[in-house]
């Protein structure tokens, strides 16, 4: 398995990670932003088989791609009404995406994660970018039913590790890297950080 701390050297420094904590990781140079820093350290990995869940856009898949010129990304997204969107927003949403998955070179699927997960067997992915549901109970099935899709050695990405609104992804992350005991794990110091370890790393549970 690659040693992802020596990768991230290059990219990161580091403070924090106490009592199955995360470690704090700064981008350097910092604006740059951890995400662009964090697909470098996943080219120089090797990691070019991909599944992002939630897509809107494609930003974070064109920002992918421009960093990791030979990725493979599918991105999944139901594209359904929530909240104060409606259908006919998320309709014309679809349709940007689509012109933008034509132009950068990924792929979408308009289908709800969970039922698009058993598409992929276990251990198939280099990484996953979950960004979906940012509810508590949506978030942590999303962990739950992706992270076994990566490979050993590949990486977990879980956006917006911060508190806003109704979210809940602090919360369903916290609760499976400890439930898994997940030693090390990190979160990238920016306005939406990223909380992301290694598959591998869990010291409970392994393989689930």
């Amino acid at each position: 398995m690659l040693d992802l701390r020596k990768y991230l050297e290059k990219h990161f420094r580091f403070m924090g990670g106490l009592d199955n904590l995360p470690l704090l990781a700064t981008a350097m140079p910092r604006k740059n932003g951890g995400r662009i820093q964090l697909a470098k350290t996943m080219n120089d990995m090797g990691l070019l088989t991909a599944v992002e869940v939630g897509c809107r856009y494609g930003a974070s898949a064109k920002l992918w791609l421009e960093n990791i010129p030979e990725l493979e990304i599918t991105c999944i997204d139901p594209y359904r009404a929530y909240h104060r969107v409606s259908q006919e927003r998320q309709d014309l949403i679809w349709s940007g995406a689509c012109e933008n998955a034509e132009k950068y070179g990924f792929r979408i699927l308009r289908r709800p994660s969970l039922e698009a997960v058993d598409e992929w067997q276990d251990g198939s992915l280099d990484w996953v970018h979950i960004d979906g549901d940012h509810s508590f109970d949506a978030a942590v099935q999303d962990i739950i039913r992706w992270a076994p899709k990566v490979r050993e050695g590949g990486l977990v990405l879980v956006h917006d590790y911060c508190a806003f609104g109704m979210s809940g992804v602090i919360p369903a992350v916290d609760a499976y890297t400890h439930t898994h005991w997940i030693d090390p794990w990190y979160v990238t110091r920016d306005m939406e950080p990223t909380a992301f370890w290694q598959r591998g790393s869990e010291r409970a549970g392994l393989g689930s």
